[in-house]
């Protein structure tokens, strides 16, 4: 609490007289009196008000704090399977700080008929990038900044805020997030100089998406099949979900993938990419629901040995986002 800003006096007697005539002291409590029981702030409601008129910088710090105490008394566990998403504020244009971006619709929404006609929109608001423990569905760093910003933008920012708030007791040994963070520096960065796993789906109309299609056949394979109940009572029923995935090692058509991200350099002679792995879904229980989707590919620097684990490593992010992660739509 005094990390959002009570001093210890109001933690401990609250904010204001209310509530007091409870006490049987009513208004002829003195000072000197003893408060009846541990009172504190006003109510939850006044705690979220107060919250909410903090500025954005000041947000992010007492975020940020709060985190590193908590690593510090080993509330995480000592290796994070991390997971990274930015998510859209939308606000009004009066909204004081707020920005703005011209997009397109989603064909959903701009849909005329059995035509998709291209519609765009102005939006204003606000963005966050937010990282998070797998595990504890808690989020460890946290960045803000305004709608028309890049996922890709605060991408270093926000992950290396995580490494520092864990601490040295705890280390982010992978990091999960999707094509809008899709960039070749980044994820060098992430290999090179954090030692950090990453997994990331490969865009479709890639050189490296198509080379490891062509490659799937003579990759390392691995099968699963899982049962799960579907309804309740006398309605339930036994599926089985299947996975089919492929690893592929050392795919050096990626030549974004390095320091220098993609540029015209990798048209030099002298030019060598980085190698980088790939994991081709075949097919997994999206795949069983969408016949028509796009082949999911997913880039990592870690082995490929058991695709499947490559598989989970990006599935974590699916399963603990707020809204299921839609590949078709993403893959555009």
């Amino acid at each position: 609490m005094r990390l959002v800003g009570f001093n210890a006096r109001e933690i401990r007697e609250g904010t204001s007289g209310r509530g007091l005539h409870k006490s049987g002291k009513g208004s002829e409590q003195k000072p000197d009196d003893e408060i009846a029981g541990i009172r504190g702030p006003v109510c939850p409601q006044f705690i979220s008000f107060f919250i909410g008129a903090i500025l954005a910088s000041a947000l992010e710090r007492f975020f940020n704090a709060v985190i590193s105490i908590l690593a510090s008394h080993s509330f995480f566990p000592k290796h994070i399977h991390a997971l990274m998403d930015a998510s859209e504020i939308q606000s009004t244009e009066r909204c004081v700080g707020c920005g703005k971006v011209t997009k397109e619709k989603a064909p959903e929404l701009r849909r005329r008929g059995k035509r998709i006609r291209k519609v765009l929109e102005t939006v204003f608001g606000f963005k966050i990038w937010v990282v998070w423990d797998s595990l504890s569905k808690l989020p460890i760093a946290m960045r803000f900044s305004t709608i028309e910003v890049g996922d890709i933008n605060m991408a270093r920012e926000v992950v290396q805020q995580a490494v520092d708030n864990v601490g040295d007791k705890v280390k982010i040994v992978s990091l999960a997030f999707d094509r809008g963070f899709l960039d070749g520096s980044f994820m060098w960065w992430l290999h090179n100089d954090m030692g950090i796993r990453f997994y990331v789906p490969a865009k479709k109309n890639m050189t490296v998406y198509e080379d490891a299609l062509s490659l799937s056949d003579s990759g390392i394979r691995e099968k699963r099949e899982r049962e799960r109940k579907v309804g309740r009572g006398k309605n339930s029923f036994t599926v089985i979900d299947r996975w089919d995935v492929v690893g592929i090692e050392g795919l050096t058509s990626a030549g974004f993938y390095g320091e220098k991200g993609s540029g015209s350099h990798e048209n030099s002679n002298n030019f060598k990419p980085n190698p980088i792995n790939a994991v081709v879904v075949l097919h997994d229980p999206y795949k069983e629901n969408n016949p028509d989707s796009d082949t999911m590919v997913i880039l990592t620097n870690g082995t490929v040995n058991e695709p499947l684990v490559t598989y989970d490593g990006y599935d974590a992010r699916s399963e603990n986002s707020e809204k299921r992660f839609d590949r078709k739509t993403a893959a555009s």
